[in-house]
């Protein structure tokens, strides 16, 4: 996994980090996205945990990048 740098977080290049990372993951359920198994309920839960987690876990990024670039 890719780690995001001082150096990244000075020069700009965070949005690009960013979206190296994400670009790096394979989330489990992209294949049940992209295919008709997939229903309306099973996408409702897998959603509400992504907000879930989203919501948890969003300020303490917020909190490690603002310790970076401090």
């Amino acid at each position: 996994m890719e780690t995001l740098t001082g150096r990244d977080l000075k020069s700009g290049g965070l949005l690009e980090s960013l979206l190296r990372l994400m670009d790096s993951k394979h989330h489990w359920f992209w294949d049940h996205l992209n295919s008709p198994p997939a229903t309306r309920a099973q996408l409702l839960v897998h959603f509400q945990q992504e907000w879930e987690v989203y919501v948890r876990d969003f300020p303490l990024f917020l909190r490690r990048v603002h310790d970076r670039s401090a």
